[in-house]
């Protein structure tokens, strides 16, 4: 063969190969790069947080009920063959309005809790069976109204002396207290119906 036959076979040959196009390997090498599978779960939420939780708040205790408190409890200084004597105090009623029911004391054989009232110019003393009692009130007892009267005494009671007590109440319970023994010259007799009460 011919330098001439070889060139006119050569020359068809070179011009078919510069008109072809790229082949799908050469075209994927100039795409965009896609994650591997191992990559993306690698990548992909977890569905837990890596903030730590909040402790959970301690709930808030319930404020206790107030009870009733005693205050200031005393009685005079009774004659020796004294029958019975008064006694006298302030009393905080608690946050829930209650009736006061029954009192008693170790030094009487009966406790009980009276009223004084005037009738016809007169100092009249009555019974009360119960007290109803107004939550948040301050009740006194105190000469010319109501006390507790502790009535046929066991005990001589003489100035400076601890009489102790207990009130009872519908829904507050029991709730005890100590009154002082006054000296009769501590206020004027006058002050007390029951300063020479037989």
């Amino acid at each position: 063969m011919t330098v001439t036959t070889t060139a006119r076979l050569v020359l068809p040959l070179l011009t078919l190969l510069a008109s072809t196009p790229l082949t799908a390997a050469t075209a994927a090498s100039s795409a965009p790069a896609t994650p591997t599978p191992a990559k993306a779960a690698a990548t992909a939420p977890t569905g837990k947080s890596s903030k730590p939780a909040k402790p959970a708040t301690p709930a808030t205790p319930a404020t206790p009920a107030k009870v009733p408190g005693i205050h200031a409890a005393w009685l005079r200084e009774p004659p020796p063959v004294a029958y019975a004597a008064a006694l006298y105090l302030h009393l905080d009623v608690g946050s829930n309005d209650d009736v006061l029911v029954a009192a008693e004391s170790p030094v009487a054989a009966v406790t009980e809790l009276h009223s004084m009232k005037s009738e016809g110019g007169l100092m009249e003393m009555r019974h009360v069976p119960t007290l109803l009692m107004p939550a948040g009130q301050r009740l006194e007892f105190a000469p010319g109204g109501y006390h507790l009267m502790l009535i046929q005494l066991k005990q001589p009671l003489k100035a400076g002396d601890k009489v102790p007590f207990t009130l009872v109440f519908a829904k507050a319970g029991r709730i005890s207290g100590v009154a002082e023994v006054r000296a009769l010259d501590a206020a004027s007799s006058t002050d007390d119906p029951h300063a020479h009460h037989h």
